[in-house]
């Protein structure tokens, strides 16, 4: 006896977004369909129709508000052009370790800009016909929203394990690793420069002064950070992230078993974590504006500029400051 089984599946997102156009209601791929005469002509029509996305409904002003809205609230950061470059060569004569963690800040700033830039782009809910061809309805729309969400999740997480790396470095942290010399690599020494390294040291030093106020500034942004963390490690360890709507559910479910019936795998056991892209923005923002917190209080809480060199009073020449007189964390 043979069996033949036949299955047709299609993802929810297909149907998220419809355009309402001269009394009508079309999905993308209608609309293209009937209205597409140009290369242009769909994107010029937008103007004057109604974008109806998962029931809510908005023109095409107001689709352009809410995106200018939302990016307005991902604060953007650039002092390092503005405080620090100027000053770091003459960073690097009088504190190495804050040279170190200067070129840090400069990492972080630039992470952000591109965690920023790829959020922005999965707000948006729908590109030009132009970019992305809209007879092909949309599904791929979507999916290019879900790729740079993806993106814009794994340069966050990266953003916190570069501010990890500004604390080790500014404040002499890494000199307390297992096995630490002067001839230890910088590429080692980064290898150790995790949360819980940290948080080791800092459970063995809390009476150091200013320690705690320090710490505090870095736990909170964790803190802040939980679940973007876990969705990276999916991304980078395990089954990555879905989107809900994204791929059509799957209609079989595998199982195997021994002689004895035991289950011993499940085709579910590969699956990814799954996350609803629209609901999952706001927790990519308040990302954002934590790590927007953590690296402007943590350039405070340095004060980079104290360690440049300044004019000796008497004669020709720079006196170099003392760390112990502008260091807020001096471990013993």
């Amino acid at each position: 006896m043979n069996i033949k089984f036949t299955s047709k599946t299609t993802p929810n997102c297909q149907n998220y977004l419809h355009i309402i156009y001269d009394n009508n209601q079309y999905s993308l791929e209608e609309f293209s369909k009937k209205y597409k005469v140009s290369d242009f002509s769909l994107d010029e029509k937008l103007k004057d129709a109604i974008i109806q996305y998962r029931g809510k409904k908005m023109t095409y002003e107001e689709l352009g508000k809410a995106i200018y809205d939302f990016s307005e609230e991902l604060k953007f950061v650039d002092r390092y052009a503005k405080e620090i470059y100027p000053i770091e060569h003459l960073i690097f004569i009088s504190n190495r370790d804050y040279y170190k963690a200067s070129k840090y800040v400069n990492k972080t700033e630039r992470c952000l800009q591109t965690a920023r830039y790829y959020l922005i782009n999965s707000y948006n809910l729908l590109t030009t016909d132009f970019e992305c061809n809209w007879s092909t309805g949309y599904g791929p729309q979507f999916l290019l929203r879900t790729m740079d969400f993806t993106t814009a999740v794994v340069w966050y997480n990266t953003c916190f394990d570069y501010i990890l790396q500004i604390v080790y470095f500014a404040f002499g942290i890494y000199k307390k690793t297992d096995g630490y010399t002067d001839q230890t690599s910088h590429e080692d020494l980064l290898k150790k420069c995790t949360y819980n390294f940290m948080g080791q040291i800092y459970s063995k030093h809390k009476t150091v002064p200013n320690f705690k106020t320090l710490w505090k500034i870095v736990t909170k942004c964790y803190s802040a950070l939980s679940e973007i963390n876990t969705w990276a490690n999916y991304i980078k360890h395990k089954g990555g992230i879905s989107f809900t709507g994204l791929i059509a559910p799957d209609p079989f479910l595998i199982k195997l078993t021994d002689s004895n019936g035991n289950v011993i795998a499940e085709s579910s056991d590969f699956e990814s974590i799954e996350i609803d892209l629209d609901s999952s923005l706001n927790v990519l923002k308040d990302a954002h504006m934590a790590l927007y917190d953590c690296f402007n209080n943590l350039i405070d809480f340095i004060d980079f500029q104290s360690a440049v060199p300044q004019n000796h009073p008497e004669k020709e020449g720079f006196v170099i400051p003392s760390p112990a007189s502008y260091v807020k964390v001096i471990l013993p």
